[in-house]
């Protein structure tokens, strides 16, 4: 099998741009084709794939309607390769290499047009790939090559690379800075638009914050006064705006009336006896990937972890515990995931992590806050357009509109040292506003999934095309909190294709917690819910890959059970000893020695047919961690496998054995 081994970041190109530095992945420039409108908008592209359904926006910066969209960059390959290309999707197309077309096409199926074979040699080819949008209906495309020792497959995206320093890239990166800067830092909650933003928005503007009801509950007063007075001492990447001068006694009043919001109901103490098992928790849960050590004093900026070692100095215990086996109960968009934990694991773990906290050294102060001054300056300062209260909100200032029109560099937040902004923030934000407000009001489920892959850290559990993930390279800081060794692997899914790989509804359940088992139930890494993103992330994750979002069971491409088939797949199955690893409906693996594998009746609820063909073909091509034998080869134009069943085709072979699998999907709904 051929094998690339590219190291994108030391290629160079050329190119009438200030540098030629090279990042991975792809251009994608978008245009609007309405004649009136014609905004042209550019953002990075991991894939040369693109879903829009229809009515919807192809970019933020883009208004609803035909569109066209130009993929540029670099295709680079380590070895000489013959190879062609062909299409999945609707529309029109003209694909170049080295700025020879190979490829035009044009129709509602463009899977029935493919290139003729060619030889490229070794290095890097420019390629530019131009697809119109059709008048009508879900827009949507995919690049696929193939060759001597490669099956059909999408484009890998660590084959692609583009130039850093492009014009039209860098306006885009920094328009969605300011767009997320606006999201994050709330801005919208006190410059707020006359008219609300609805579904169509771009979906963080509805994102809450902490409820601080019953808060004194929770949190304790000393804590909450450093806080409030600098939160970004505390907490580097905070979004809360500092509000007071170093002298002010406002922190200390706030923090007062906050503390006098209680029940008194935290009485329970942190348990002695399960600090061990809590610190076993924390080791199998991957919590390193997230959050240094509770007894760790340095913070760790380059992989943006979140401190715990003031947990004790914040938190009442019987909160923590609380919080912990339920983060999203007073905030429902917190990066936080809930873990599904016992009553005994939250309490194991809140104990290990209370036990161990080092609080940081702070001063402290002897002035006891005013509860009535603290009450009127929440209603007063602002945080009530942000947090909830029953308390009535008395800030005002001005609106989205009024601050749109104003030059945000002479005057308003971006001059003000309380609210911290960065000059790179600052710019990103200005470029926003001379642009206009308006794209806070559109929004795309694919970019969506891409900010929020990155906000939640989905990398720090799974591996992400060629990068490895952060618990992997942390893993040695937990060492001393480990139990033995597993019996299996404790390999965690990649997420490389992961929207190509799942059904949207699937992996919208395994998001949202909903799934009625556990698909891996050997590795003690378990999979955590993200209940408020799940819909919209899973969504997007298939449009990323040119894949239809709608896959919900009822759409899905009936099967039609054929018999002769259904058989043939069960003696493949059998042949080929999937049982040896994988549960198969009700019979358990009779031989994981090294590695486990998920029950076959679930492969059908959560992958899409296109995936399972392309894996069956070579695994490791898609994953080369995988213990998954390859069975396929090719010879002469065939595909073929050492089972003599169907002649020894391998596309007939698999699907057979996918026609098998439906039985047995049938059975589990059952």
């Amino acid at each position: 099998m051929t094998i690339f081994f590219i190291s994108i970041f030391l290629l160079t190109a050329s190119s009438d741009e200030n540098s030629n530095e090279q990042e991975p992945g792809l251009i994608l420039t978008l245009q609007s084709q309405d004649p009136n409108n014609n905004i042209t908008d550019s953002r990075q592209d991991r894939l040369l794939a693109l879903y829009v359904p229809e009515n919807n926006n192809p970019s933020p910066f883009i208004n609803k309607g035909p569109f066209k969209a130009i993929w540029t960059g670099n295709l680079n390959l380590d070895s000489r390769l013959k190879l062609s290309f062909s299409l999945t999707g609707r529309g029109k197309v003209k694909f170049l290499l080295d700025n020879e077309v190979l490829l035009e096409a044009e129709g509602e199926d463009l899977s029935l047009f493919k290139s003729k074979e060619k030889r490229f040699r070794s290095g890097q080819h420019a390629i530019r790939f131009e697809y119109t949008s059709p008048a009508k209906g879900d827009a949507h495309i995919r690049l696929y090559w193939e060759g001597r020792d490669i099956f059909r497959e999408p484009i890998p995206p660590k084959i692609f690379s583009h130039v850093k320093q492009h014009k039209g890239l860098q306006q885009g990166r920094l328009q969605r800075r300011g767009r997320q800067l606006v999201a994050a830092k709330r801005c919208t909650q006190c410059h707020q638009s006359e008219t609300p933003f609805d579904a169509n928005s771009m979906p963080e503007l509805h994102m809450d914050s902490p409820d601080l009801t019953n808060i004194g509950d929770r949190l304790n007063e000393e804590w909450m006064a450093h806080w409030i007075r600098a939160p970004r001492k505390l907490r580097a990447q905070a979004h809360m705006p500092h509000l007071f001068e170093d002298n002010d006694k406002g922190p200390q009043d706030i923090a007062a009336y906050l503390a006098s919001l209680s029940t008194n109901n935290h009485t329970a103490e942190p348990s002695t006896q399960q600090v061990t098992e809590g610190g076993h928790l924390f080791d199998s849960l991957g919590c390193i990937s997230c959050h240094t050590l509770p007894d760790s004093e340095s913070s760790d900026t380059k992989h943006q972890r979140i401190p715990l070692n003031n947990v004790k100095w914040k938190w009442k215990f019987s909160a923590l515990k609380t919080f912990i086996k339920k983060p999203n109960t007073h905030y429902k968009w917190i990066r936080m995931p809930d873990f599904h934990l016992s009553d005994e694991e939250a309490e194991s773990l809140a104990s290990f992590i209370y036990n161990n906290s080092k609080p940081t050294s702070q001063s402290q102060s002897t002035y006891l806050g005013n509860v009535a001054k603290g009450k009127q300056l929440v209603q007063s300062k602002g945080c009530l357009n942000c947090h909830a209260t029953k308390e009535k909100n008395a800030f005002k200032t001005f609106s989205l509109q009024e601050i749109s029109k104003k030059n945000w560099a002479e005057k308003g937040c971006l001059t003000d040292e309380k609210f911290g902004f960065t000059s790179e923030e600052k710019e990103a934000l200005q470029a926003l506003n001379s642009q206009g407000l308006s794209s806070l009001r559109q929004h795309t489920l694919n970019e969506f999934s891409t900010r929020q892959f990155t906000a939640l850290n989905c990398q720090a559990c799974h591996s992400y095309d060629n990068r490895g993930s952060h618990w992997s390279l942390l893993a040695t800081e937990t060492l001393h909190l480990k139990t033995k060794e597993k019996h299996l692997a404790q390999n965690r899914p990649s997420l490389s294709w992961v929207g190509e790989k799942l059904h949207s509804s699937w992996t919208q359940q395994l998001l949202e917690g909903k799934l009625p088992y556990t698909l891996r139930p050997w590795l003690a890494a378990r999979m955590p819910a993200f209940s408020t993103y799940g819909e919209k992330l899973s969504k997007g994750l298939a449009m990323e890959h040119g894949i239809s979002p709608q896959t919900t069971k009822s759409l899905r491409q009936p099967i039609t059970p054929d018999t002769a088939a259904i058989d043939h797949g069960e003696k493949i199955v059998t042949s080929a000893g999937c049982n040896a690893c994988h549960a198969i409906a009700d019979k358990k693996p009779i031989a994981q020695f090294e590695s486990g594998a998920p029950n076959l009746k679930y492969a059908q609820q959560r992958l899409q047919k296109e995936y399972f063909l392309r894996w069956m073909l070579n695994p490791q091509r898609i994953d080369p961690a995988t213990t998954m034998p390859k069975y396929s080869f090719k010879e002469e134009d065939q595909i073929k496998t050492p089972f003599p069943i169907l002649g020894g085709d391998a596309e007939k072979q698999h699907q057979a054995v996918w026609q098998y699998l439906a039985t047995l999907a049938k059975k589990n709904e059952r």
